[in-house]
């Protein structure tokens, strides 16, 4: 299990408990490797407190991104599975390790990925993003059998071997899709697991939820372009008649929150419309400081 980590004393203890106390029958967890990213708070700290066997720490002194990070434990792993999390996430499941881990164990999938669940609401602003979340699974659950690289959840993933060797994440916006577009064009079986559950944080302001959704349209743009042929413009792609069964199965959904609904709509077309004049954020791992557990 590799975990990139930047500045998350609040979680890192929790969550490396609960990977702990997961229940596994299909494998053993073998390692624990948390990637600290030049972290200035006690995340290191907390990390080398953790008295098990299987936790190690990269400490490393300099800021260099999530994609740098997790290109070093990609290399670390002699594993069959390597599970990539994010630190800001949650595990409530005694059995999501081996949920998550199982399609890839039996050979039925190289690449996995999990559902996400909003952790409960704090405000005005995460109750519109947690009905947009809430449209946003049952319309890519109606896309490729929800195995599309909208399902490809960066907080969530696991690999197998075969799918390690082809990973060299080039920069950390984005490595989601990135890692998704390397396996599927590479002849690997993407399976999103809807039963594995990782609990995060929605953003609570504004300028954190702009800044993440500016990232992902310029991410999806890049990587459109840089698997070229048309490839990553055509698994981007949702056609026409999945919007409109998507529709039909969220219409109760649509019904009781329509004013959340239309609120989202206009934060929406404002973020695409900050893309559209060319705003563009750097690439160093920007994290939403409102998004802490």
């Amino acid at each position: 299990i590799g975990i990139p980590a930047y500045n998350e004393e609040k979680n890192i203890g929790n969550l490396l408990n609960q990977l702990i106390n997961q229940n596994i029958s299909c494998g053993v967890i073998e390692s624990i490797i948390v990637a600290s990213d030049g972290s200035i708070d006690k995340t290191a700290q907390i990390v080398k407190g953790i008295k098990d066997k299987k936790v190690f720490l990269i400490n490393g002194k300099t800021r260099h991104g999530k994609a740098y990070r997790q290109n070093q434990i990609v290399k670390k792993t002699r594993s069959n599975v390597l599970v990539l999390l994010d630190a800001d996430t949650s595990i409530k499941d005694s059995i999501f390790l081996e949920k998550l881990v199982k399609p890839i164990v039996a050979k039925e999938a190289d690449l996995t990925s999990s559902t996400l669940i909003e952790l409960p609401v704090r405000g005005f602003l995460e109750r519109v993003l947690a009905v947009s979340m809430q449209l946003k699974r049952v319309l890519f659950a109606s896309f490729k059998n929800g195995n599309n690289i909208y399902n490809c959840h960066g907080p969530a993933r696991a690999f197998s071997k075969k799918a390690c060797r082809l990973l060299n994440f080039i920069e950390s916006d984005g490595e989601d899709m990135y890692s998704y577009l390397v396996c599927v064009r590479n002849g690997l079986k993407f399976l999103y697991v809807s039963d594995a559950q990782i609990m995060y944080r929605l953003p609570s302001n504004l300028k954190d939820h702009t800044k993440q959704s500016m990232r992902f349209f310029l991410s999806e743009k890049k990587y459109e372009k840089y698997f070229n042929s048309g490839f990553g413009k055509k698994e981007f792609s949702i056609p026409l008649y999945v919007f409109f069964i998507a529709f039909a199965k969220a219409l109760p959904i649509i019904i009781r929150n329509l004013p959340y609904i239309v609120v989202y709509i206009f934060i929406f077309l404002y973020t695409k419309a900050k893309v559209s004049f060319g705003k563009k954020y750097g690439e160093m791992w920007q994290i939403a400081s409102s998004k802490s557990l």
